[in-house]
């Protein structure tokens, strides 16, 4: 099986969204504490520096729209329920919570086709932070 390895990131110097095949994190006294993604396409073999709290690994899979679904972002499943994209170290999974349901992204969930046709991304938790606060 071979599977496409991304990284997205906020640039430092501009604020945009960059995508990468590749991710470094420096270990000189000078750099720590940053982050760079190896740019795609126009900006191949630059490594730009991005915000390491902005960095979130592309899941493999895309929302109804064909948008790529990467780690922090919000989808809205076909219910109209809000969820967040997280990547589980302890088992590496990609999952989304929508109220009390918890979504594998992986291949593993049998449910999983089904759920993304009806599933798009609304936001991520880094632009749209509000979309993620609970009303009482």
């Amino acid at each position: 099986m071979t599977r496409e390895i991304l990284f997205r990131g906020k640039s430092i110097s501009t604020g945009e969204w960059i995508e990468g095949d590749g991710i470094h994190y420096p270990k000189s006294i000078n750099y720590l504490g940053t982050c760079w993604i190896d740019g795609m396409e126009d900006r191949a073999n630059d490594w730009i520096q991005v915000d390491p709290a902005t960095v979130g690994q592309y899941t493999g899979l895309c929302d109804k729209n064909g948008v790529k679904i990467f780690e922090g972002d919000i989808l809205r499943d076909g219910l109209g329920d809000d969820g967040v994209v997280t990547y589980f170290e302890s088992i590496a999974s990609f999952k989304y919570q929508v109220g009390n349901e918890v979504w594998n992204l992986n291949e593993g969930d049998p449910n999983r086709s089904t759920q993304l046709q009806y599933t798009e991304i609304i936001g991520n938790i880094h632009d749209n932070p509000e979309l993620m606060e609970v009303s009482e």
